[in-house]
Protein backbone atom coordinates (compact mmCIF):
# COMPACT_ATOMS: atom_id res chain seq x y z
CA UNK A 1 0.00 0.00 0.00
CA UNK A 2 1.54 3.40 -0.97
CA UNK A 3 0.86 6.18 1.28
CA UNK A 4 1.59 9.94 1.82
CA UNK A 5 2.22 11.59 4.58
CA UNK A 6 1.92 15.64 4.26
CA UNK A 7 4.69 17.89 5.69
CA UNK A 8 3.04 18.64 8.88
CA UNK A 9 2.84 14.77 9.61
CA UNK A 10 6.00 14.33 8.67
CA UNK A 11 6.96 17.24 10.99
CA UNK A 12 4.79 15.66 13.94
CA UNK A 13 6.95 13.56 15.83
CA UNK A 14 9.65 16.67 16.09
CA UNK A 15 6.51 18.74 17.93
CA UNK A 16 6.72 20.17 21.51
CA UNK A 17 4.58 17.63 23.20
CA UNK A 18 2.09 20.25 24.17
CA UNK A 19 -0.97 17.84 24.19
CA UNK A 20 -1.76 14.14 24.05
CA UNK A 21 -2.66 14.34 20.69
CA UNK A 22 0.34 15.64 19.34
CA UNK A 23 2.29 12.89 21.37
CA UNK A 24 -0.03 9.87 20.07
CA UNK A 25 0.01 11.51 16.72
CA UNK A 26 3.66 11.68 17.02
CA UNK A 27 3.94 8.04 17.97
CA UNK A 28 1.38 6.89 15.52
CA UNK A 29 3.49 8.70 12.54
CA UNK A 30 6.65 6.63 14.04
CA UNK A 31 4.29 3.82 13.87
CA UNK A 32 3.87 4.35 10.14
CA UNK A 33 7.52 4.73 9.40
CA UNK A 34 8.46 1.87 10.65
CA UNK A 35 6.29 -0.50 8.33
CA UNK A 36 7.68 1.42 6.01
CA UNK A 37 11.16 0.18 7.12
CA UNK A 38 9.85 -3.22 7.14
CA UNK A 39 8.41 -3.09 3.95
CA UNK A 40 4.40 -3.29 4.87
CA UNK A 41 3.84 -0.15 3.65
CA UNK A 42 5.32 2.25 1.28
CA UNK A 43 5.74 6.31 1.90
CA UNK A 44 5.94 8.44 -1.31
CA UNK A 45 7.95 11.88 -1.74
CA UNK A 46 7.66 14.52 -3.86
CA UNK A 47 8.97 17.82 -4.88
CA UNK A 48 6.32 19.68 -2.72
CA UNK A 49 7.49 17.92 0.14
CA UNK A 50 10.73 18.50 -0.70
CA UNK A 51 10.33 21.81 -1.48
CA UNK A 52 8.36 22.74 1.89
CA UNK A 53 10.87 21.33 3.53
CA UNK A 54 13.22 23.20 2.69
CA UNK A 55 11.95 26.36 3.56
CA UNK A 56 11.71 24.48 8.06
CA UNK A 57 13.53 27.26 9.82
CA UNK A 58 14.34 25.03 12.14
CA UNK A 59 17.90 23.52 10.45
CA UNK A 60 18.24 20.06 13.01
CA UNK A 61 14.37 19.54 11.61
CA UNK A 62 14.94 20.61 8.43
CA UNK A 63 17.81 18.03 7.64
CA UNK A 64 16.18 15.61 10.03
CA UNK A 65 12.84 15.47 7.41
CA UNK A 66 15.16 15.69 4.35
CA UNK A 67 17.53 12.68 5.25
CA UNK A 68 14.33 10.38 5.47
CA UNK A 69 12.65 12.00 2.14
CA UNK A 70 16.36 11.34 0.32
CA UNK A 71 15.75 7.49 1.40
CA UNK A 72 12.31 6.92 0.37
CA UNK A 73 12.52 5.18 -3.16
CA UNK A 74 9.64 6.63 -4.63
CA UNK A 75 9.52 10.40 -4.79
CA UNK A 76 6.90 12.24 -7.37
CA UNK A 77 8.69 14.86 -9.57
CA UNK A 78 6.19 17.89 -10.03
CA UNK A 79 4.54 17.98 -13.56
CA UNK A 80 2.23 20.40 -15.46
CA UNK A 81 -0.80 17.63 -14.77
CA UNK A 82 0.01 18.07 -11.35
CA UNK A 83 -0.43 21.81 -11.03
CA UNK A 84 -3.36 21.49 -12.94
CA UNK A 85 -5.21 19.20 -10.67
CA UNK A 86 -3.95 21.22 -7.97
CA UNK A 87 -5.69 24.62 -9.52
CA UNK A 88 -8.70 22.24 -9.59
CA UNK A 89 -8.42 21.34 -5.65
CA UNK A 90 -7.57 24.59 -4.78
CA UNK A 91 -11.07 25.53 -6.20
CA UNK A 92 -12.53 22.89 -3.86
CA UNK A 93 -11.36 25.15 -0.71
CA UNK A 94 -7.73 23.58 -0.36
CA UNK A 95 -4.75 26.04 0.04
CA UNK A 96 -2.01 25.99 -2.85
CA UNK A 97 0.10 23.92 -1.21
CA UNK A 98 -2.32 21.46 0.17
CA UNK A 99 -3.68 21.13 -3.48
CA UNK A 100 0.06 20.31 -4.52
CA UNK A 101 0.55 17.49 -1.54
CA UNK A 102 -2.83 16.27 -2.77
CA UNK A 103 -2.20 15.90 -6.24
CA UNK A 104 1.07 14.75 -5.82
CA UNK A 105 -0.05 11.55 -3.59
CA UNK A 106 -2.58 11.05 -6.21
CA UNK A 107 -0.10 11.19 -9.24
CA UNK A 108 1.93 8.56 -7.27
CA UNK A 109 -1.53 6.18 -6.77
CA UNK A 110 -0.94 6.88 -2.74
CA UNK A 111 -4.34 4.76 -1.10
CA UNK A 112 -4.12 7.16 1.91
CA UNK A 113 -3.11 11.26 2.29
CA UNK A 114 -1.82 11.68 5.98
CA UNK A 115 -1.85 14.84 7.59
CA UNK A 116 -2.54 16.21 11.22
CA UNK A 117 -3.91 19.34 9.71
CA UNK A 118 -7.40 19.66 10.72
CA UNK A 119 -8.49 22.54 7.94
CA UNK A 120 -6.95 20.33 5.44
CA UNK A 121 -8.44 17.18 6.46
CA UNK A 122 -12.04 18.80 6.52
CA UNK A 123 -11.58 20.18 3.36
CA UNK A 124 -10.66 17.16 2.17
CA UNK A 125 -13.14 14.95 3.65
CA UNK A 126 -15.82 17.54 2.42
CA UNK A 127 -15.02 16.89 -0.82
CA UNK A 128 -13.87 13.16 -0.53
CA UNK A 129 -16.11 12.37 -4.14
CA UNK A 130 -13.71 14.48 -6.63
CA UNK A 131 -10.17 12.73 -4.80
CA UNK A 132 -8.60 9.48 -5.96
CA UNK A 133 -7.17 8.75 -2.05
CA UNK A 134 -8.74 8.94 1.07
CA UNK A 135 -7.95 11.39 3.35
CA UNK A 136 -6.99 10.63 7.01
CA UNK A 137 -4.79 11.47 10.46
CA UNK A 138 -2.39 9.34 11.79
CA UNK A 139 -4.14 7.93 14.74
CA UNK A 140 -6.86 6.69 11.99
CA UNK A 141 -4.35 5.11 9.74
CA UNK A 142 -2.36 3.39 12.29
CA UNK A 143 -6.30 1.78 13.45
CA UNK A 144 -6.89 1.05 9.61
CA UNK A 145 -3.37 -0.96 9.45
CA UNK A 146 -4.85 -3.23 12.86
CA UNK A 147 -8.41 -4.04 11.00
CA UNK A 148 -9.88 -1.97 13.48
CA UNK A 149 -11.07 0.39 11.32
CA UNK A 150 -12.00 0.08 7.69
Amino acid sequence: MRIYLDTCAWKRPYDEPSSERVVLEGLAVAAVLRRCQIGVLEVVSSAALQAENSRNPDPTRRAEVAAMLARLPTSVPLTKSMTTRARELVSLGLRPLDALHTASAEAAGCTYLVTTDDRMLRRLRANVAALHLSPIDPLGLVRVLEGLEE
